[in-house]
């Protein structure tokens, strides 16, 4: 199965939806977003709880049984729990977020925010 969620996140962040989102990380994920109040890190921040949330759902298990690692080249993976059949891809654009989880092996998912140039 094959699932994929495309959302617009009302950016910025309120204080409440921050607390919630820092909730469903580990101590690493928190460590690792960019510096609070950079212009990546609520949508970084959406883009991890929102993300665990989604596998969450999909694999029918508890967040706190998940444990999201990175590839050397970057590239998030389900470290645990790992059967090795589970990918996922996460993409983010403006303040649109992608999610793309599978069970069939590799998934990547893009989002683009079109501007236009004069």
């Amino acid at each position: 199965m094959i699932k994929i969620k495309v959302l617009k996140i009302k950016l910025p962040l309120s204080t409440s939806d921050r607390t919630l989102l820092k909730a469903y990380l580990s101590k690493n994920e928190k460590d690792n977003l960019p510096k609070t109040g950079s212009k990546n890190y609520d949508i970084s921040l959406a883009g991890k709880g929102i993300s665990k949330l989604f596998i969450s759902e999909f694999l029918r298990i508890p967040i706190s049984r998940m444990v999201i690692g990175k590839t050397n080249l970057g590239k998030p993976y389900l470290k645990k729990p790992n059967n090795g059949n589970y990918d996922f891809y996460i993409s983010h654009s403006g303040d649109y977020l992608a999610i793309a989880i599978s069970n069939k092996g590799e998934i990547g998912v893009d989002v683009e925010l079109f501007r236009e140039f004069d």
